[in-house]
């Protein structure tokens, strides 16, 4: 039988400040590799999220709304998850969409929303 681990899951609200947060040094440091981080609202646009400075050792998936074809309006909403590469994970493109995401593990399924 394979060994277990335990595994943390955080949850947060990042109210579109997804690439300041995770730049920010508190934010750095308190960052685990034991720990899939989970965000919500991070108005990011459709593939910015290889943009993003992340942390030695992750993996970002994100979703995110279409941008407003006039470009008039601020782009909201969106998700992502920053995984550890310990961890191997698929999208699971059939049950995600603009503002959920579905990262399918060996045995069990998260969803951001």
């Amino acid at each position: 039988m394979p060994a277990r681990r335990i595994v943390n899951i955080v949850s947060w609200n990042v109210k579109g400040g997804l690439a300041a947060c995770l730049s920010h040094t508190s934010t750095r440091t308190r960052i685990r590799s034991d720990t899939i981080y989970l965000f919500q609202e991070t108005h990011l646009l459709p593939e910015q999220e290889d943009t993003l400075d992340l942390p030695t050792g992750f993996q970002c998936y994100a979703r995110a709304r279409p941008p407003d074809p006039s470009g008039f309006k601020r782009q909201y909403g969106g998700v992502a998850a920053l995984v550890p590469d310990i961890f191997a994970c698929e999208v699971n493109e059939k049950l995600s969409a603009h503002d959920v995401l579905t990262l399918s593990f060996t045995s069990v399924t998260l969803i951001c929303a």
